[in-house]
């Protein structure tokens, strides 16, 4: 894995540690099973586009993207304490809800902001390397809704949210309104979902109405990786642990497809190694060009054991004549009607006593056709 590998994987880690930290609230803190992240992420993103693309302030758009976030979270969250539909199907009606809404809000199915204003061009103006400026803005928006959580969860209000998820028959007793306490949960869980998602738009120079597909999935594979690892014996580690949940997810995201690739790579310049022996022996026997009947016929023995390496199913080894030469016309990778008079030459030259090619013609549709035949 390359160095820019690991900073696109620790970026994503940081901008999608965000969304975590929402859904930690709900499914850890809130004891709410809540799928409409996956509704509320590409909210975010394209109430962030479009107030970009007319004309607005990026760091003001993201104001009305966690807004956005947080109205959709209330409207799952009243569903559920108001007219009693199941949590979890309530998320759904939703989620499938905002797919409609988001393509309307856009316009469309997507939205571009490749020229346009966003959150890191005041960090690359102050001399910071734009390859860096997303690391930077990521990091301090994860600093900042770390500390803002971990602050609020510990106010008198956030006791109750603590409380309405671990007991919420003791917290009724105290006289506590557990439908506001839910609905003001959820409905923050999912504004810094949204928040996520439109600085991830602002990132990848696009919002899309399918950006947000898996968002609850990555989520709770961060919040377990991060309580694996980290634990989470307090509430300030628990929040911490979750955003590092969603780097060390991220890292490991990139870590496996370096090693699939390192091994798809491997496995093909293995396949492939015949192919540097056959080129090898070729410019032995270009050195020893010569008008002969013996020359020819090792230059077809050496295609045939090529075409075996590359093409084992069609026996390519127990052809000759007219069905050799089609073989290699079929295979050759240029011009096939062009190249027909040299080849025919070049099989019938291994057995005529006077060869009819010129032996740098046949060196040279050789070296054509290996040329054509990686893996």
């Amino acid at each position: 894995m390359t160095i820019y590998a690991a900073i696109g994987a620790l970026e994503q880690g940081l901008v999608y540690g965000i969304m975590v930290i929402g859904v930690y609230l709900t499914f850890r803190i809130l004891d709410f099973p809540d799928l409409t992240v996956d509704g509320s992420l590409p909210l975010g993103a394209a109430i962030s586009a479009v107030a970009i693309t007319s004309g607005l302030n990026p760091y003001l758009s993201l104001i009305f993207a966690a807004f956005g976030g947080f109205v959709a979270g209330a409207i799952t969250a009243i569903l559920n304490t108001k007219f009693k539909i199941l949590h979890l199907l309530a998320s759904i009606l939703t989620m499938i809800a905002l797919y409609s809404i988001n393509i309307r809000i856009m316009g469309g199915p997507n939205i571009a902001l490749i020229s346009s204003a966003n959150v890191f061009d005041p960090i690359i103006a102050l001399g910071v390397p734009a390859h860096l400026a997303s690391l930077v803005v990521f990091s301090l928006f994860g600093v900042v809704v770390m500390g803002g959580v971990i602050w609020f969860l510990k106010t008198e209000f956030g006791q109750a949210v603590l409380a309405t998820g671990d007991n919420p028959q003791m917290i009724i007793s105290q006289g506590v309104n557990t439908h506001l306490i839910i609905i003001v949960g959820v409905g923050l869980s999912n504004g810094l979902v949204a928040l996520s998602g439109a600085l991830i738009a602002q990132n990848q120079g696009a919002a899309d109405v399918g950006m947000g597909i898996g968002t609850i999935i990555a989520g709770l594979a961060s919040v377990i990786v991060g309580e694996t690892v980290f634990g989470s014996s307090s509430i300030a580690r628990a929040i911490i642990a979750a955003v590092l949940g969603s780097v060390v997810y991220r890292l490991a995201i990139a870590l496996a497809l370096a090693v699939v690739a390192f091994v798809i790579l491997r496995r093909k310049r293995r396949r492939n190694r015949w192919l540097g022996t056959a080129k090898k022996e070729l410019r032995r026997l270009e050195q020893t060009a010569v008008a002969d009947n013996h020359w020819f016929a090792a230059l077809n023995q050496l295609l045939k054991q090529s075409a075996r390496e590359r093409y084992p199913e069609r026996i390519p080894e127990s052809l000759s004549g007219e069905p050799w030469i089609r073989f290699l016309l079929e295979t050759s990778p240029k011009d096939r009607i062009a190249a027909r008079p040299v080849v025919e030459a070049m099989v019938n030259s291994a057995w005529q006593p006077v060869p009819g090619c010129p032996p740098e013609d046949a060196v040279a549709f050789a070296r054509l056709w290996l040329g054509g035949q990686k893996c």
